[in-house]
Formats: structure tokens, C-alpha cells, sequence
């Protein structure tokens, strides 16, 4: 994931953007540990000056011990939205029907 994180950051078209959301289901303890990643890595940086918001989406923040939620929700995230941040899981319910002919 810091690789991706890091490419992902690095490109093109990211050039004058100065704040960025990073949202997965583990942001509370991943985030912790990618700027140490980073410092021992010859392969992994990111633009200086760049603030890297880190958040869970809804479907996933629930499931957390309650002091993530006012950290990582996106609700709390300014200019994040009103989002759930996820599509995957919402679909499963109509994936599982489709799942019996694979």
C-alpha cells in the first residue's frame, strides 16, 4: 500500500495539489507507520508540503474501537462530503446472486 499510496501521489496530475485524502480500512493504524516507511525507503516519497488527511469509510469505521470515529470518519473531514466511501460493499448483496454461476 505505501508504494501505491506514494506512485499515486507522485503523478502528473497532481502538481498544485496541496491536500489529499487517503481513505482505507485500516487508515488509523497504517498512517502510523508509513512516514517511517518512507524515511527507510529509497523507492517511497511524496511531494513536500503535501497534508495527507487520513479517514475509514463508513461501512468499515463502525466496526472500530469509538475513538476512530470522530478521527477517521469522513462526516468529520472538511470537504470530504457527505460520502460512505465505499461501492464494493454495497453491491454485494447483488453480487451474490451473480457469484453461484462462476
Amino acid at each position: 500500500m505505501d508504494y501505491s499510496i506514494c506512485k499515486a501521489l507522485n503523478q502528473p496530475n497532481m502538481q498544485g495539489i496541496k491536500r489529499v485524502i487517503e481513505m482505507c480500512n485500516i487508515a488509523c493504524k497504517w498512517y502510523k507507520k508509513f512516514q517511517h516507511c518512507m524515511a527507510e525507503s529509497p523507492y517511497l516519497n511524496i511531494s513536500f508540503g503535501l497534508e495527507i488527511l487520513h479517514a475509514i469509510g463508513d461501512f468499515h469505521i463502525k466496526g472500530h474501537v469509538k475513538d476512530c470515529y470522530p478521527q477517521y470518519s469522513l462526516r468529520f473531514i472538511e470537504g470530504a462530503g457527505l460520502i460512505n466511501g465505499k461501492i464494493m460493499e454495497t453491491l454485494w448483496s447483488m453480487l451474490n446472486d451473480v457469484s453461484q454461476s462462476t
